[in-house]
């Protein structure tokens, strides 16, 4: 994996009547980091992921990602970031195979059936790769979720509460992707008050509206 940075630059979100969200915010994520996130609720978390995620843009400030040496256009950004979270919505009426067939197609990426089996058994969903995701249990939705963001082997994850709705199983399929991804030379960036995801990580930055 390539060196990468990804930064935040005095990031400030507002939305109702010009309150702000946070503003001032300065963060960088480089090759096997894990930074954190933590806050009280409604600090705006989600938000910041998602600024950092190019899926929001700040009212102030300025995100850039740099990937081997070169600046990368927000357009761009997408090609090489995972994001899970549990409001994520999935296409309930596909089996998670059609699911991850037809998401590659969207993302340009290479469908390999060999590939997504190896997810499917890391996740304990071998058994069920060809029944509906609208009969599977948010756990399950949630395990699908992951594999999506694997999908295109991305240089950074951003993960939204990652243990929500996953049992001790699920939870330790997460820590062993997560010590891969960081193992081989990828970031993550986590937003979180639980402290068994807090643990995970290797700094934190504190976000207060």
């Amino acid at each position: 994996m390539k060196k990468f940075v990804l930064n935040g630059e005095n990031l400030t979100i507002n939305f109702v009547r010009r309150r702000n969200v946070f503003s001032g915010i300065n963060i960088n994520v480089s090759n096997s980091e894990i930074v954190g996130i933590a806050g009280e609720n409604g600090s705006g978390k989600t938000t910041l992921l998602k600024i950092l995620s190019g899926i929001l843009r700040p009212s102030v400030g300025e995100v850039s990602f740099s990937y081997d040496g070169k600046y990368l256009k927000r357009e761009e950004i997408t090609e090489h970031i995972g994001f899970v979270s549990p409001y994520l919505v999935l296409y309930e009426e596909f089996t998670p195979m059609e699911h991850l067939e037809l998401f590659a197609k969207f993302r340009g990426v290479d469908f390999s059936k060999d590939e997504t089996m190896a997810l499917f058994e890391e996740f304990n969903l071998h058994r069920r790769f060809n029944d509906l995701i609208k009969t599977f249990s948010s756990g399950m939705k949630q395990r699908v979720k992951y594999m999506l963001a694997l999908q295109a082997h991305p240089e950074v994850f951003f993960l939204d509460e990652p243990f929500t709705n996953l049992d001790d199983t699920g939870i330790s399929s997460v820590k062993r992707i997560i010590e891969k991804h960081l193992a081989d030379g990828g970031g993550v960036v986590l937003a979180s008050n639980d402290e068994r995801e807090k643990q995970l990580c290797s700094r934190f930055i504190e976000v207060h509206n």
